[in-house]
């Protein structure tokens, strides 16, 4: 018999060279992956504004003061003295429910500071995809229960939004995650961690300066959530959106550049992942994206100030309705790639199944041989004493 690893390789192979590929064909693979981008659907003018507003009020809002705007109505607060806040709201006019939360004011001291350790997606203890790394200190804000707490934080905001959901006309609601710099890091976590739990609810995340929060594997699982739309906005050279500057760390997600008129690219622009797709014919960032370095360009008022003086008064140019086509910038991020690698994590998961199970099997075979041999020891003791 073959070794597990050698027949989980072998295995790999035949399915990778004869093309069945778990029963889809290249082609039929495609064309899967172009009629699921087709059915995306970019966030109206109107969302991105109103988020981007909300993303700034929650720097100055209090539980006590909400001040929201329309017929939003507050449902959860929550002041975190270090991480800052985060609210969850609802809408009967938009049927939505609003998760916003808080950035950072001080931008240049946050990245003075900014720490770049990994660690696996969720909880210390229980993480939500142990082979998901994430920032540590974006996954802590999030996850990290106190001794004296009895959840953290996503629990509390899923506790709030499923309240939300069972009142009578609320169960259709859509989820808006949203928040501005670090606020745009949680919302994107927040929004994966949902999507994971509930894969019959769509979930949307609009965000405005949002750094990078996640390594590669988490990058690509969260890109294949068909439940999750990540739509990140970034106004000209914002700092932000560019680290932290170590290659481990990646973006989920499309970006959509904000850009004047006395720029090189002139509007907006929508960047599929980020990095495009080959297979999609879709562009990536241009060359040279990563060299923005502005900490004024960082300030939500930037992007507010955008959508309200370019966006409303000529979307043709200065909004996105659809994505940029060209070449992708990343070599790593072929179609057929992805689904290899979905081979590879299914046939793990099989193999660590099979040693559980011959694990209990031994254990199990273990437990009969030892009674076998109480039992011929007593046969054994009766017989003599006859």
């Amino acid at each position: 018999m073959l070794p597990l690893n050698v027949f989980t390789a072998s295995l790999f192979w035949l399915l990778f060279v004869s093309g069945i590929r778990l029963g889809v064909s290249a082609e039929d693979y495609s064309k899967d992956v172009v009629e699921q981008q087709e059915d995306y659907k970019f966030p109206s003018l109107d969302l991105s504004h109103e988020h981007a507003q909300l993303s700034s009020l929650i720097y100055e809002n209090s539980k006590k003061h909400p001040n929201l705007p329309g017929d939003w109505q507050l449902e959860y607060y929550e002041n975190r003295v270090n991480t800052g806040n985060v609210m969850v709201i609802s809408s009967e006019f938009h049927k939505q429910i609003g998760v916003v939360f808080c950035g950072t004011d001080g931008v240049n001291d946050w990245l003075d500071d900014l720490d770049i350790t990994m660690e696996p997606f969720g909880p210390k203890l229980h993480p939500i995809n142990h082979k998901a790394w994430v920032h540590s200190g974006f996954n802590s804000v999030l996850f990290f229960k106190h001794v004296y707490e009895k959840t953290n934080m996503f629990e509390r905001i899923e506790h709030s939004v499923k309240s939300v959901w069972k009142r009578e006309g609320h169960d259709e609601y859509e989820v808006i995650l949203s928040g501005h710099s670090l606020g745009g890091a949680l919302s994107v976590l927040a929004g994966t961690a949902f999507a994971h739990k509930m894969p019959m609810r769509q979930f949307t995340v609009v965000n405005y300066g949002c750094p990078r929060h996640g390594g590669s594997h988490f990058h690509k699982w969260s890109n294949k959530m068909e439940n999750l739309y990540v739509w990140r906005f970034v106004y000209h050279h914002d700092v932000v959106p560019r680290v932290p500057g170590d290659t481990r760390f990646y973006h989920t997600g499309h970006t959509i550049q904000l850009e004047n008129a006395d720029n090189d690219i002139v509007g907006a622009k929508a960047y599929y992942h980020h990095n495009g797709s080959k297979s999609l014919k879709l562009a990536g960032v241009p060359h040279g994206w990563n060299k923005g370095k502005s900490t004024s360009n960082h300030s939500i008022s930037n992007y507010i100030s955008y959508l309200e003086n370019l966006s409303f008064t000529n979307p043709d140019v200065y909004y996105v309705d659809s994505f940029e086509p060209g070449e992708s910038l990343d070599s790593d991020e072929s179609d057929l790639e992805i689904l290899a690698e979905d081979v590879v994590e299914f046939l793990e998961e099989v193999e660590d199944e099979v040693i559980i199970v011959g694990e209990s099997i031994g254990k199990v075979a273990e437990e009969v041989e030892g009674k076998v041999e109480r039992m011929t020891k007593s046969a054994a003791s009766y017989i003599r004493h006859r």
